[in-house]
């Protein structure tokens, strides 16, 4: 998953345009986190869902209606130490 990416657009007159997508996710500068989506929406508040990689393990973790937008970052992390602690006791 990368962090930004650059996008060339030629319409159909001929003119061209860069659009540049900045994806949002702080996870992504973290080892083991592979994205997916951020949101936010009146139903579900700060939202995020994730795929977190451990050795053979795929771990996706959807966060809904957190207390604020940055508090899905950590309660996703938490989540993740959690999983990783009962795949260590298996």
């Amino acid at each position: 998953m990368k962090k930004e990416y650059d996008g060339k657009i030629q319409t159909e007159d001929g003119k061209k345009s860069i659009v540049k997508w900045v994806n949002t996710n702080k996870l992504l500068d973290i080892q083991g986190y592979c994205g997916v989506k951020t949101g936010v929406t009146s139903s579900a508040g700060p939202c995020l869902s994730t795929n977190y990689r451990y050795e053979f393990y795929n771990f996706i973790i959807i966060v809904l209606n957190s207390r604020t937008m940055e508090e899905r970052w950590s309660d996703t992390m938490e989540i993740v130490k959690f999983g990783i602690s009962k795949v260590m006791e298996l």
